[in-house]
């Protein structure tokens, strides 16, 4: 009986576990900022995976997710984080009778926190969520302010630059030039490539092959990426962790290859600058560059901001294995690439959507942390600021992984617990 009670009370608990993370991540995704973001799926050429699941091995090093910076202090192991991944669907049900054994050692634990609870001592997002569960409480908090206080008073300006903009398409005429055409011939691709896909199998790619369809495996990856947060399988930029303070960090960054577009303010809406740029990028790394050869994708996307928290330009980071000399070359102009040198910065993450808003508050808070520290900056030089997005545009936002950085160059000096010098001397 006693047996029976203890996994009875087991159960209902990590029913109401499941049920809290399932109430904290039920948010809708945000907007595709264009339509080639559509290509990151995982589509494979015929020299491997292009656009989203590389083969080259992880290179952060150092790296902390958003429940790292903030919760990661020892290492002992919690009944909350056991029941959240025995819930967890990704987690192979081979693996979960262990966890379940593991789960029942801790009945006192898991009794005392429902007690606590009960007699409201605590709340039970803080007594029963894992790490996992308040990383989605924290992202959906998040993700309502940012709705609140940045899309929704935003949403009627941008909505009025979208109209202008498709109602100046649509006055160019009513020959081939006309939005009604181009969306008929956008319809008719469409259809072609969905039954040249259902008969063989794959997409023709912008460069030489084409791009096969992802596997079963790789759009489960992709499912959990979005659900979860990761970026599994993505190559990203190497770094050393020099200093943690909770929230946000000192790294040093490895050299690395860019390619960069300009944001063009006169194309429209925040949002389409932000789909062009993006299109322009992903048709370069995906083929359309002077070798026809489809790179791999790589994360994040990073983007550098003014003042005001509006982006400038775009950036795709080139997988390591590419130097300056033997990269692709950009087939158009208005793509460069970069060789960037070493970099010494400040990061803080945040979920939710990069609104220009938030980024100003994000940035903001990084400089009162530096300043709390003892970095000191000269006023009089430019303050560099970078947004890195790590996820796909389905990813649920109040997981997603979002990043400001202040670049600690020759402007900054730094406190003497890291040396005291001007960072760029």
């Amino acid at each position: 009986n006693r047996l029976s009670t203890m996994l009875a009370r087991m159960r209902l608990l990590v029913a109401l576990v499941a049920l809290l993370q399932l109430q904290t991540s039920l948010c809708f995704t945000g907007p595709f900022t264009g339509g080639s973001q559509l290509l990151s799926l995982g589509l494979r050429s015929g020299n491997g995976l292009v656009g989203a699941r590389s083969d080259v091995p992880r290179l952060r090093s150092g790296a902390k997710t958003a429940v790292s910076m903030a919760d990661d202090i020892g290492d002992k192991k919690k009944w909350q984080d056991l029941a959240e991944k025995l819930a967890d669907p990704f987690v192979s049900p081979f693996e979960k009778p262990a966890i379940a054994v593991e789960l029942a050692t801790m009945s006192t634990d898991i009794v005392q926190s429902v007690q606590d609870v009960a007699s409201g001592k605590v709340l039970p997002e803080e007594e029963l969520l894992g790490k996992q569960g308040k990383k989605q409480l924290r992202g959906a908090r998040a993700v309502a302010r940012q709705l609140s206080e940045d899309i929704l008073p935003s949403a009627s300006t941008e909505g009025q630059k979208l109209v202008e903009s498709l109602q100046q398409g649509s006055v160019r005429g009513s020959g081939s030039g006309s939005l009604s055409a181009a969306g008929e011939r956008l319809q008719r691709q469409i259809l072609q490539q969905l039954d040249e896909a259902t008969a063989t199998g794959s997409f023709a790619g912008p460069g030489k092959g084409n791009l096969k369809l992802p596997s079963p495996e790789e759009l489960l990856t992709e499912v959990r990426n979005a659900v979860q947060g990761t970026d599994e399988g993505l190559e990203s930029p190497a770094y050393e962790v020099v200093s943690a303070y909770g929230d946000w960090e000192i790294r040093k960054y490895d050299a690395m290859l860019t390619s960069t577009v300009a944001m063009k303010t006169a194309e429209g809406s925040r949002l389409e600058q932000g789909g062009n740029a993006f299109n322009s990028l992903a048709s370069f790394l995906f083929g359309e560059n002077t070798a026809g050869e489809a790179m791999a994708m790589t994360t994040p996307v990073i983007t550098t901001v003014r003042e005001d928290g509006d982006s400038t330009s775009m950036s795709f980071v080139l997988p390591s294995k590419y130097g300056l000399e033997t990269a692709p070359r950009p087939k158009t102009s208005d793509i460069s690439l970069e060789e960037v040198p070493p970099v010494t910065v400040a990061a803080i993450e945040f979920p939710g959507f990069a609104t220009k808003e938030e980024v100003v508050r994000q940035r903001e808070t990084l400089l009162r942390g530096l300043q709390a520290k003892g970095w000191v900056r000269d006023e009089s030089t430019a303050l560099s600021v970078t947004v890195l997005q790590y996820n796909a545009p389905y990813t649920l936002p109040t997981v997603r992984r979002n990043e400001v950085l202040i670049k600690l160059d020759e402007g900054w000096i730094a406190p003497a617990a890291e040396g005291g010098d001007a960072v760029g001397a």
